[in-house]
């Protein structure tokens, strides 16, 4: 009697060489899709200092527009454009005479403190011009100031405030 030649017999090793290699192509596919995540974890977590960074230098802003706020008459320390001195927070901050200056500030951050953050953030108060108002009574003087406002040496907001003064008798 004649027994079947079994192709299946041939082949028997075949099956565990295809299993491997199924698990070898799931392993590059798991080892690239952790790389990918950890990168996008690096990317989120930039965004996310970018974002503390650039809302500081807001809030920076709005101490100058406070601070301009609260003054009766046109202050007597704010600095044209090319003198660089700048309103520094925190502890440690240096005394009004003499002011910082940029460079000081960037090379000697004293105002990790006030920030929730930790992020340094300072303000510049630069007198740009003033103009008589009409209608609001003599000596009445609207100031034009531009605001620069900076966190963590990353991001910088400039604005342009306006304030009406009292000037005169």
């Amino acid at each position: 009697m004649k027994t079947p030649n079994l192709i299946f017999k041939n082949e028997q090793g075949s099956t565990i060489i295809v299993a491997m290699l199924i698990l070898v192509i799931l392993t590059i596919i798991g080892i690239s899709a952790i790389n990918t995540s950890k990168f996008e974890a690096q990317i989120v977590g930039n965004e996310h200092r970018y974002q503390i960074d650039f809302y500081v230098a807001d809030s920076g802003w709005k101490e100058a527009a406070m601070w301009l706020n609260v003054l009766a008459e046109p202050p007597v320390e704010v600095n044209p454009g090319s003198d660089r001195v700048v309103k520094n927070f925190g502890s440690g901050t240096a005394p009004d005479d003499p002011a910082p200056t940029v460079q000081d500030v960037v090379g000697n951050p004293d105002n990790t403190d006030l920030s929730q953050y930790g992020r340094p953030y300072w303000y510049q108060v630069e007198y740009v011009d003033d103009t008589w108002v009409g209608g609001e009574g003599s000596g009445v003087r609207q100031f034009t100031y531009r605001v620069t406002s900076n966190a963590n040496q990353t991001q910088e907001v400039e604005v342009m405030v306006t304030k009406k003064f009292k000037v005169g008798s």
